[in-house]
């Protein structure tokens, strides 16, 4: 057996047991989360664990931010989000909430006329 240290050890402390590169993932749990460890292949390509997938909602094509703090060696994964998205569930909040108005409503509201032969 053998440990495994990263970059982080300080905050991650040391992963017992599994050498890189073997079936089956080292994983502990910190403060701050899970740490698993992954194989690069030889593409350059991570494979994200699917209990992290399943977690994350992540799917075939989505798209992720990746940030590097080079100084830490720490290479952070964020699933992006269309914007839109967030917007229509903030709007069917607001909407199921009876936070909306109609356009008349709102029209009505600040006085102005809708020419209705237009």
């Amino acid at each position: 057996m053998s440990d495994t240290t990263y970059p982080t050890s300080r905050t991650l402390g040391r992963v017992q047991g599994n050498k890189l590169g073997t079936r089956k993932q080292a994983k502990r749990t910190t403060p701050s989360g899970t740490v698993i460890t992954v194989k690069v292949d030889s593409k350059g390509r991570l494979l994200i664990p699917k209990s992290i997938r399943e977690k994350l909602k992540m799917t075939t094509g989505d798209v992720c931010f990746l940030t590097l703090d080079q100084a830490l060696g720490i290479l952070s994964v964020a699933k992006a989000e269309n914007p839109f998205d967030g917007l229509a569930r903030h709007a069917i909040r607001e909407y199921r909430a009876g936070q909306t108005k109609s356009l008349r409503q709102y029209v009505k509201e600040r006085g102005v006329e809708i020419n209705k032969d237009e």
